[in-house]
């Protein structure tokens, strides 16, 4: 049994044990982690560390489900780790759901020194990852309609008015209607899968230089999946916000060698890296406006004006060619 006299989170003591005891864990000690939709707690035993998500919503659990099998699937086909499940989950009698999984050993992206290799590397497990997903089916998750899923981000566009600056509701007005004229008609043509979906500096682990693990896949979806590396770009940006296309550019490479996007899709990153940003600013501006912002989605909001400022500099067809000439792709 856990004897700390206080826990980290919501979660009290006797209903810390009952978990614990569902797993037969003896936990050593015990700290709450970031989560968004679960409450994450990192424990540690005499065999290592744990990691055990506690859900409350019972509409999320059809995907959780979901999820948990697809990651168990793909778990021993990755040369790098993700969050597959050590036993089968456990629901509790107050209905909610918890699952445990070990921890991933590392540093987050963020914190990692950016060099090309790593870079590289990035790009070679999103391509790894979308290799091993393409042809992946799920109805539970193909029915998920999420505000982060860059098929659907314009239903962000209310949030555009809780940006503070005038100046920065134009630039993300501006990008949103490249998306909707260049993008939003198309979409459904493009090759589509499920994707991980928020492959941002926080959900990759990083040791001695390497990709270790990829964590997080709460905003799993089914998109198109060119989406999937857009993402990592738009955030991979934020490191090098004087010339973000130039930090970009390995990992869009290297992704390419392992898992190779048709010329259509080469041609909307030029849309699809800075809407991210966008959707990323709106959403932050709107917990801002509602008091719940923290340190981190203040950080993040300014580097992503910076690049969205440069953004707005590049030409859409300059921009497609330096893409394509990278990949080998013949120019338009």
């Amino acid at each position: 049994m856990f004897s700390f006299a206080t826990l980290q989170g919501d979660l009290n003591l006797n209903y810390m044990n009952k978990i614990l005891d569902l797993y037969h864990l003896k936990a050593l000690n015990i700290s709450k982690m970031d989560g968004y939709e679960s409450t994450n707690y990192l424990i540690e035993t005499a065999e290592g560390y744990r990691v055990i998500k506690h859900y409350k919503d019972p509409k999320g659990f059809p995907v959780l489900r979901a999820e948990i099998k697809l990651l168990n699937e793909l778990a021993s086909r990755l040369p790098f780790q993700i969050p597959c499940s050590i036993v089968p989950s456990q629901e509790l009698s107050d209905g909610s759901l918890t699952r445990l999984y070990k921890y991933i050993e590392g540093d987050i992206l963020g914190k990692a020194k950016q060099n090309k290799k790593l870079l590289d590397n990035f790009g070679q497990a999103i391509g790894l990852l979308s290799r091993e997903l393409a042809g992946k089916r799920d109805p539970t998750i193909e029915a998920r309609k999420l505000r982060w899923d860059q098929q659907h981000c314009l239903i962000n566009r209310p949030k555009v008015r809780h940006i503070r600056s005038v100046t920065h509701r134009r630039w993300v007005n501006y990008f949103m209607d490249q998306f909707a004229e260049h993008v939003a008609p198309i979409q459904h043509t493009l090759r589509h899968s499920i994707i991980h979906g928020d492959l941002n500096e926080q959900n990759v682990i990083v040791e001695k230089n390497k990709i270790a693990g990829i964590i997080d896949f709460d905003d799993i979806c089914f998109s198109p999946l060119v989406n999937e590396i857009s993402i990592a770009m738009a955030y991979s940006s934020l490191t090098n916000k004087r010339e973000p296309l130039g930090m970009i550019e390995g990992i869009l490479k290297a992704y390419h060698a392992i898992f190779p996007l048709l010329p259509e899709e080469v041609d909307l990153l030029y849309y699809l890296i800075p809407i991210r940003l966008c959707v990323s600013v709106a959403n932050s501006s709107e917990a801002q406006a509602n008091g719940t912002d923290t340190e981190y989605i203040v950080k993040n909001q300014e580097d992503a004006w910076d690049v969205l400022e440069k953004w707005l500099a590049y030409d859409t067809s300059v921009v497609s060619n330096r893409f394509r000439m990278l990949l080998g792709i013949d120019q338009t």
